[in-house]
């Protein structure tokens, strides 16, 4: 009889036991499902000192032995954002992390990772490619993986691209033929009525000393750049066109329409009036440039309207920003001034103050003189 006792009391333990260890472990999963601030505030405020005490020994005696239960995967609810953000960089021991995993080939998510490295282009240093630039080699990966790369040079504000190829050296021929001729003009110094025959003789001159078919000479493209930053932010660039003759002329027009710049800006604009009238003599010739290059001219004057309404909104929020700024400066050098003043004054008092305290010691001190003689004088 006793024996049965002890194994009944000895059952009760163990499931008294087993439930304490249910109610511990539901409790540290609800509480890690919340945010850090909630859940101090729920562990000082709802739990008395003894279950808070209790608490902290069970997750020693779980961390020492390693039992520490795992958080539960919420699948749905906004409340458990932050318990996903950290289940998504916790990795278990023993795993590669994401930038171990791509180095070495895996697939991320979705296939990402295939998909931006077949678009990276496994080149040498040698072999720098400007992305983006306005000299250089601009490279890019079409669906089927096939590598493109188009050399661009800008000569007197006419930007030459040309044709897109596969082949990398053909593409660095390309660009030093161009840059060759690029320092042609720069040494010839051509004018505009001159620079249509030099630059079509030094594009000869650059093909033929490299050995390039005539045909990539005649896949070049010119397209016109003209600083506009005082209305739009930027430069004002004309589509591509295959003719050289136009592409001159449109420059030549544009240059003289734009007037003379000083680093984007127009030095002669004194008045708005006058800067809106160059802007439509612009954008007239860049409508004009757009349908001789085969594009719709109204959606081009739509796209500059849309440009310049940006341009302006940023100015206005520029000249704003400068107002608060100078209005805030002014404040400060009053504020500044004042107690600068405030400071001199109490300085002055205090002079003025410690002067009265010397005199009255001077008068003091000579009073109890001519007393002293006094007295002495009675003796």
């Amino acid at each position: 009889m006793g024996e049965m006792a002890d194994s009944s009391t000895r059952s009760e333990s163990r499931t008294c036991l087993s439930k304490h260890e249910q109610l511990m472990q539901r409790l540290y999963c609800l509480l890690q499902q919340l945010r850090r601030e909630r859940r101090q505030a729920i562990i000082s405020q709802q739990l008395s000192q003894a279950q808070r005490l209790c608490f902290e020994q069970w997750i020693l005696k779980q961390q020492r032995q390693g039992r520490l239960p795992q958080m539960p995967r919420p699948k749905t609810g906004k409340a458990c954002l932050m318990q996903r953000r950290i289940l998504s960089r916790v990795r278990p021991p023993g795993s590669c992390s994401k930038a171990h995993v791509k180095k070495q080939g895996g697939s991320g998510r979705g296939g990402n990772s295939q998909r931006r490295q077949s678009k990276l282009r496994e080149c040498s240093k040698s072999e720098a490619v400007l992305r983006g630039g306005r000299l250089g080699i601009a490279s890019w990966t079409d669906r089927n993986g096939s590598h493109w790369h188009v050399a661009s040079v800008v000569v007197e504000n006419l930007q030459i691209k040309a044709g897109a190829v596969q082949d990398w050296k053909l593409a660095t021929l390309l660009l030093d033929s161009l840059r060759s001729c690029q320092a042609s003009l720069a040494s010839c110094k051509a004018t505009d009525e001159t620079l249509e025959t030099t630059l079509r003789s030094a594009l000869c001159e650059a093909f033929d000393h490299r050995n390039i078919a005539k045909a990539m000479q005649r896949r070049l493209r010119y397209s016109v750049c003209v600083p506009a930053r005082c209305w739009i932010g930027g430069s004002l660039k004309t589509p591509n066109m295959k003719d050289l003759s136009l592409a001159c002329s449109f420059r030549r027009q544009l240059l003289e329409a734009r007037g003379p710049t000083n680093t984007g800006e127009r030095i002669d604009l004194a008045t708005s009036e006058d800067q809106e009238a160059i802007w439509r003599r612009l954008s007239n010739l860049y409508a004009q440039a757009c349908a001789e290059a085969g594009r719709d001219a109204t959606l081009a004057l739509e796209q500059l309207s849309v440009e310049r309404a940006k341009r302006h909104a940023q100015e206005e929020a520029r000249q704003a920003v400068q107002e608060l700024r100078k209005q805030r400066r002014l404040a400060l050098q009053k504020k500044t001034l004042e107690k600068s003043m405030q400071r001199k004054a109490e300085a002055d008092r205090r002079r003025f103050k410690a002067l009265q305290l010397r005199q009255a010691k001077s008068e003091a001190r000579l009073l109890r003189k001519t007393l002293a003689q006094e007295a002495i004088a009675e003796r």
